[in-house]
Parts: C-alpha cells; structure tokens; sequence
C-alpha cells in the first residue's frame, strides 16, 4: 500500500455482469437471500498528477 499510495479523489463504476442468488424461501431464518456468487468488471479513474 505504501508504494500504491492513497487516492481521495480518483472515482470508480462497477458493473455486475453474472450473478447467482438465493431467494429467502432458500434460507434458514428466511430473512434475506444469498450472494451465491457474481462476476463483475471494475473501472478505477485515477486523477492526473500535476
């Protein structure tokens, strides 16, 4: 982390592309579902250095 460093101001979007979830008839206390598993893409825009 220390050579990555810190961005405050960078901004980032995610895209879920696949997911698999569980409904809350699927579980125990039938409350909430469950993230079963998910594919997503990430975009970091990290701001220019002056």
């Amino acid at each position: 982390m220390e050579k990555l460093g810190t961005s405050a101001g960078g901004i980032g979007r995610i895209w879920i592309t696949d997911s698999k979830v569980s409904h809350t008839d699927d579980t125990p206390d039938h409350n909430h579902g469950k993230i079963q598993w998910m594919k997503f893409s990430v975009e970091i825009l990290l701001p220019s250095k002056k």
